[in-house]
């Protein structure tokens, strides 16, 4: 269940990767070349080097390639004296592999763009290594500089074939010393790789969109971008990259070519060529230095629902980016037109949170009902699920925004900065889910009481989650430092660097613990410290570690520094990480969680919970002939008072958990009072969890609504289907299963036929 990360980084680093592909959506294929202009560590063996350095040079044992004519007389001698380049990959179809030197005056291009680059790859190795400045960008004249040289390159001189073997989870590529032209240490050179996707690879979701219109996603696997293109794939592996994708002619697929839409995590708005044969090029740059898991992809049919311009609001210098929302045409077009209301809000109460957007463009893309998650930020690109923003009916009550919130944080947690090790995941998901609480009650310009009680009924829910989650979650899932303090000295951690702990296990994209326990101990924090102060020291440590990698340990130091209060309290570094990071289970601190007795909207889910167990009891005392009962539910299905989002999922949460005895008439009372049809996906899913519990057969197809129009939030519900012992329920479950199969996300795929055919 480990990710291994093959990838040989500290000899030979990608710099900038270039994708020229062509997309098949028929064939279910994408297919072309990637060029990686790299920089190698190690010295050629006939130079003048020390013994340490000679260490990487023929460390690789590779076979002859199939894949290579080993006969012409450019076919290069392979011995000890090689310089390995291996890359992850999987499940990708590898045709051939070139090298292409790069002297200096081999383009016609100006005498510095061998020097500009060479200077540019020192800075970026300053970045990953975490002494990078503000600037955080390649110049854009580099950029331009790979851009010249892969149309130069594409001409096909100085190309030369080299030896390579594809594993099961990597690419090797064997490079003979006498290849590179000079002695010296950083020489640059590309690697030209031709290959093609395959239909079975994780990476990209093949599938229909909400109009049966063919489309292609990068889905955000647990293998990342693997099985899209050969790639360095590990935290501190930054690249920038360009990307064009051809979108040829497909009469079996149905395609109409006009009306293709290419979207990708570029920080430009795309280039477009078409073709005398009528084929569509579309092509988008990165000058942001990022890890190739970063790259998002998606290619459909979708329209273009609205667009906003970039701009800065001079009076509170609020910087807002140009947003481009797309959505299939027959989506409700009322909830949409409720995101574009709240964007707006939402960047401002991000720049009064972590400061100016430090992007200029975002594009969104409300994606396929079998996106696995709520939804995926990626550089300049952001994919939402249907569940966070569409509500059952045309009631737009925007509830799941917070979503949106918690994904535009991810700009700087997770784009722009991150962990430095990929198991600390709550340095990004628990940071962001600690934020998305503040961000969206500053949109939304709640009163300081609204947002105290409604935030702390969030707290609530979310604590009952994680309590459940742990309970039934294997211990090695618990903890947020799976490998304790790496970047100690004196660390006698053992953790193998070349493995992701747990990172192949299906389980872990359907667990919210990571996210939850940083949540607590993000709250557990400003607690201590004040909730002013802390946010501001979190701001000042996000905007420091901009374009950088960062630990745990990174963050907790910067937080006892800057915070007096947290320095005065009894609290220390250890303690935190023994209870918090580095031990299963929930902390001592997080025994219980009280809600203030004084929370207004609590009371009123309490109300609602003991009127609703008191016409329960009364109905199973009352005789023929009395009609009090009858009185009762009819008021309290027609009461005036509309309960919040967040107060409809805790009563029936709470209805579920108490086993409370309802009635039919009452449970349709029930659903009418809260609104379940047009509400949000959480309270829908609530309301399926009490209809399971209860076995009422009568709103069966509530639940198999959900499963359908809310994949992501809809697994355990199968597992909840399986163990009612209802066979009509159990039959539901295979139903619906056997018809979205084929489109499901691999990792809910897993899980789901782990519930419903358990060995």
């Amino acid at each position: 269940m480990d990710l291994l990360l093959s990838s040989n980084y500290n000899d030979v680093q990608v710099l900038h990767w270039i994708l020229d592909l062509k997309c098949n959506f028929s064939q279910k294929q994408l297919s072309g070349t990637a060029l990686l202009f790299c920089q190698s560590s190690c010295f050629p063996p006939d130079s003048d080097v020390t013994p340490e350095s000679k260490a990487c040079i023929g460390s690789s044992s590779l076979s002859k390639s199939p894949h290579i004519d080993q006969g012409g007389s450019d076919t290069p001698a392979y011995g000890k004296n090689a310089i390995p380049f291996i890359l992850d990959c999987d499940t990708l179809d590898i045709e051939a592999c070139f090298f292409h030197s790069l002297p200096k005056k081999s383009f016609e291009l100006d005498s510095q763009c061998y020097e500009n680059l060479t200077t540019d790859s020192e800075s970026m190795n300053e970045c990953r290594k975490g002494n990078q400045s503000r600037s955080y960008q390649v110049h854009e004249d580099t950029i331009n500089k790979y851009f010249n040289i892969f149309q130069n390159l594409k001409k096909g001189t100085f190309k030369r074939p080299v030896d390579f073997v594809v594993e099961k989870s990597c690419l090797r590529i064997s490079i003979p010393h006498t290849y590179l032209q000079s002695n010296q240490k950083r020489e640059l050179f590309a690697v030209e790789i031709n290959y093609q996707t395959c239909r079975e690879g994780p990476s990209l979701t093949w599938t229909q969109d909400q109009n049966m219109q063919p489309c292609v996603y990068t889905s955000g696997h647990l293998l990342n971008n693997r099985s899209l293109m050969p790639c360095q794939d590990m935290p501190e592996a930054m690249s920038t990259w360009h990307c064009y994708i051809t979108v040829c002619a497909d009469k079996a697929a149905d395609v109409q070519l006009d009306k293709v839409t290419v979207l990708m995590a570029g920080e430009t708005e795309p280039s477009v060529v078409v073709d005398q044969d009528g084929n569509y090029t579309f092509g988008y740059h990165s000058s942001y230095p990022m890890p190739a898991s970063t790259f998002a992809l998606a290619i459909g049919t979708w329209s273009e629902f609205c667009s906003t311009q970039t701009k800065r609001d001079n009076s509170v210098e609020s910087f807002k980016p140009r947003v481009r929302l797309f959505a299939p045409s027959s989506l409700d077009k009322n909830p949409l037109r409720s995101l574009t209301d709240y964007l707006p809000a939402c960047f401002s109460a991000l720049h009064s949170v972590l400061g100016l957007y430090p992007l200029q463009r975002l594009d969104i893309l409300i994606v396929p009902a079998n996106f696995d998650s709520l939804g995926m930020m990626g550089p300049h690109l952001l994919f939402l699920s249907q569940s966070t923003v569409m509500c059952g009916g045309t009631e737009a009550e925007g509830s799941m925004f917070y979503r949106v919130a918690h994904e535009l944080c991810h700009t700087w947690l997770g784009v722009l900065t991150g962990p430095r090790d990929w198991t600390e995941e709550w340095l990004t998901e628990g940071l962001c889910c600690y934020l998305e609480d503040v961000v969206h009650a500053r949109a939304l310009m709640w009163s300081a009481t609204e947002a105290r009680e409604r935030l702390e009924l969030r707290c609530l829910l979310k604590y009952r989650v994680l309590k459940a989650e742990i309970s039934a979650t294997s211990e090695d899932l618990q903890m947020l430092r799976p490998n304790g303090d790496t970047t100690a000295t004196d660390s006698t951690d053992t953790h193998d660097p070349c493995i992701v702990k747990n990172g192949l296990n299906p389980h872990n994209t359907l667990l919210q613990v990571h996210y939850l326990k940083g949540f607590f101990l993000l709250r557990y924090l400003e607690q201590m410290s004040g909730k002013e102060e802390f946010l501001e020291v979190l701001k000042t440590f996000i905007e420091n570690k901009m374009g950088k990698l960062f630990s745990s340990t990174d963050l907790l130091e910067f937080c006892f520094e800057q915070l007096p209060k947290l320095r005065q309290s009894e609290l220390t570094l250890s303690r935190i990480c023994q209870e918090w990071l580095d031990s299963p289970g929930m902390p001592q601190t997080l025994s219980e969680f009280l809600v203030d007795d004084e929370n207004s909207l609590f009371k009123e889910v309490q109300n609602e919970l003991s009127s609703l167990k008191a016409g329960a009891s009364r109905k199973r005392r009352k005789q023929p002939g009395d009609v009090m009962g009858a009185a009762s539910d009819a008021s309290s299905c027609s009461s005036p008072k509309v309960l919040l989002p967040e107060q409809r999922v805790l009563l029936l949460d709470l209805l579920v958990e108490e086993d409370a005895r309802l009635t039919r008439p009452q449970m349709q009372c029930l659903r009418e009072r809260l609104r379940v049809q047009d509400a949000a996906a959480e309270v829908q899913h609530s309301w399926c969890e009490l209809v399971i519990s209860r076995k009422a057969l009568a709103w069966l197809g509530d639940v198999e609504r959900f499963l359908t129009q809310h994949q992501a939030m809809g697994v355990y519900l199968y597992g909840e289907l399986m163990i009612s012992e209802n066979g009509r329920f159990q039959a539901l479950a295979h139903k619906v299963f056997q018809r979205l199969r084929p489109c499901m996300a691999e990792n809910q795929r897993l899980a789901v036929e782990e519930m419903l055919f358990p060995t």
